[in-house]
């Protein structure tokens, strides 16, 4: 009998612990609402549970997923960046014009370059003109379409798909799966231990909960915020390198309203859209929300205009759960 009554303890305190787990982290919602999408598509979807709607999924997250790294780091900072579709599509523009001059091995670095000075630029413009980054993003994202359009001249630009380089980002493998969802895994562990395991990550989150505060404690804010712009472009460009062999050729249309479904995605993984929480891990999680809903609405024969309207309850779903955290982390403080 002693036995028994000091075992039960044990049982609810490991029990304890788990739901405290889920309780206090951002990926929480993320996390419930990628069980509630696969279960209901698992039975409503044809063929939602087979290995090529798997392979689809990841896919589809990858791609977007490597983007939705730099935008949630730079929304735990407190800052929006608008423009990474367009980046996205105008590095893939740059990398296709270039190639028709000079190798892979040439363009695909310059076009990296260009994005992350693009990012870097549009940072030093928030921070030393005291331009929102809103409002300067969302130029950026009309500014950067128009370049991309002037360099096309509005026409397909042609993939050479076979281009060894160009296989590296994106080649596909025999299990089907494509090497993206490995750049994928490797961005999100190294943003990760950015945020986790190095002061310049204490930095970003110090500048996003309070901005003047962590200037006042000699956090150098501005540098920070012109580095994670930077690093948002570079994330977007990349993401437009790796897709390309996945198509016959680039329009200047490539990544149009992708920043809206990236912001969505990192809300629905729990970041703050104001600042100073969040997690890198809750942003990929919420683009493989996003990108489920996708793929399970193309295999339910349900309209691609529905799209939209499904994730926009995803995030009002997620926002609530989040805002339950939230509530629930302050009356711990207080206690």
């Amino acid at each position: 009998m002693a036995q028994a009554a000091t075992a039960a303890p044990a049982a609810e305190t490991t029990l304890d612990r788990v739901k405290a787990f889920l309780a206090f982290r951002p990926e929480t919602a993320a996390i419930l609402a990628l069980i509630t999408v696969t279960i209901v598509f698992s039975f409503t979807a044809e063929d939602f549970t087979t290995k090529a709607a798997f392979y689809s999924v990841i896919t589809l997250a990858s791609e977007r997923g490597i983007v939705a790294c730099g935008v949630s780091i730079l929304l735990i900072a407190g800052h929006f960046d608008l423009s990474v579709g367009s980046v996205l599509g105008l590095t893939a523009i740059i990398v296709g014009t270039l190639m028709a001059d000079m190798p892979s091995s040439g363009a695909v670095p310059l076009a990296l370059v260009i994005a992350l000075s693009i990012g870097l630029l549009q940072g030093f413009a928030v921070v030393k003109l005291g331009i929102p980054s809103f409002i300067l993003t969302l130029g950026g994202l009309l500014l950067w379409r128009g370049v991309g359009y002037v360099i096309s001249e509005g026409l397909f630009i042609i993939v050479q798909r076979d281009d060894t380089l160009l296989q590296i980002f994106s080649h596909r493998l025999d299990t089907g799966l494509y090497v993206t969802c490995f750049w994928f895994l490797g961005v999100v562990l190294l943003g990760t231990l950015l945020l986790q395991r190095t002061r310049f990550g204490n930095w970003v989150f110090a500048t996003g909960g309070n901005y003047r505060a962590a200037k006042q404690q000699g956090v150098p804010t501005d540098l920070v915020l012109i580095l994670l712009f930077g690093l948002s472009a570079f994330l977007a460009g990349l993401a437009g390198t790796v897709q390309m062999p996945r198509h016959l050729y680039i329009e200047s249309n490539r990544g149009r309203l992708l920043e809206l479904e990236i912001i969505a995605a990192c809300a629905i993984g729990g970041t703050r859209i104001w600042g100073g929480y969040g997690s890198v891990i809750g942003a990929a999680l919420g683009v493989i929300a996003v990108s489920t809903i996708q793929v399970g609405l193309a295999r339910s024969g349900v309209p691609g205009e529905w799209f939209d309207g499904f994730v926009g309850l995803l995030i009002v779903f997620a926002v609530v759960i989040n805002r339950s955290v939230e509530r629930r982390n302050l009356g711990e403080r207080v206690e």
